[in-house]
């Protein structure tokens, strides 16, 4: 019963460990197609508004994902003022 248990354990931990890879390579792939779908929709001469708004809004879903996971400076001030 243990060794199946740790053996759960450690499948669940590896899905759970692949998955995080992938979601944060997911950022840099929306900012990518989101930064292409823009370019793409301002080179022509009778762009599509809404193809643009929609790569812009692409690319900012990325970018905020991504602002997400930096610390902020005052959470580390705010920890080292309580030591």
């Amino acid at each position: 019963m243990v060794i199946s248990s740790n053996i759960t354990l450690n499948f669940t931990y590896f899905v759970a460990n692949k998955f995080n890879t992938i979601l944060k390579y997911l950022n840099y792939i929306l900012i990518l197609i989101g930064a292409v779908i823009a370019i793409y929709a301002k080179v022509g001469a009778n762009q599509n508004q809404y193809i643009l708004i929609s790569g812009i809004i692409v690319l900012m879903i990325g970018v905020y994902r991504i602002a997400k996971t930096i610390p902020s400076k005052n959470d580390e001030q705010n920890n080292n003022d309580l030591h």
